[in-house]
């Protein structure tokens, strides 16, 4: 009969054991989710605050090259304006000397 209650008693630690190991299990998988999702919160946030910097960034390169195609274009009527200057006050050399 020893035997028997050592057999019984060995089976019933067993199965507790196993029972103890799958909650555990269990536990670990449904908290690791949880830490993922809030992991991925994150990551999306930080995304999200990254691509409204990149949009940010784009609006002013284009302004800034807004503001250069004005700057060349008044640097050539600037040039083309010297260039008229340059031809009169050539005539007037010529008259006057």
């Amino acid at each position: 009969m020893t035997i028997e209650l050592t057999v019984l008693i060995s089976v019933a630690t067993a199965i507790v054991g196993a029972l103890l190991g799958i909650a555990g299990f269990v536990r670990n998988a449904r908290y690791d989710h949880s830490n993922d999702v809030k992991e991925k919160a994150v990551v999306s946030t930080k995304l999200d605050n990254i691509s409204q910097g990149v949009q940010d960034v784009q609006v002013q390169v284009r302004s800034t090259d807004k503001r250069l195609d004005e700057i060349n274009e008044t640097v050539v009527r600037i040039d083309e304006s010297t260039k008229s200057a340059h031809k009169r006050i050539d005539k007037i050399e010529q008259k006057g000397c």
